[in-house]
């Protein structure tokens, strides 16, 4: 798959009226990045996408931010928030709260 398949599958299925709409809640979200195949997974209650540029630019039309730290675009169904204190690396943080790659 293309970057511009992803780019078709998320434009076409989020898009209304000519709009992009926010996904709802995290499930939601981990659904559409599984279909799209977008590199993620779940920390603690947050999903983290590592992708390119233009497929970040979709996540954050519908509720996503990105985290230059982290190199990832994360979706927590609230608004952006810190996770950690700035000095805690990303590997601490899985160990901390957990975390799964989603496939």
């Amino acid at each position: 798959m293309s970057v511009m398949d992803h780019y078709i599958a998320l434009h076409s299925f989020y898009r209304y009226e000519g709009r992009f709409v926010n996904v709802k809640d995290i499930e939601e979200a981990a659904i559409l990045v599984t279909a799209n195949n977008i590199k993620s997974e779940i920390i603690g209650s947050w999903l983290y996408c590592y992708c390119n540029d233009l497929i970040g630019y979709q996540l954050l039309s519908i509720g996503f931010w990105y985290s230059e730290k982290h190199g990832a675009y994360i979706f927590s169904g609230d608004e952006k928030q810190p996770i950690a204190p700035d000095e805690e690396t990303l590997d601490e943080i899985r160990t901390r709260l957990g975390s799964r790659k989603l496939k």
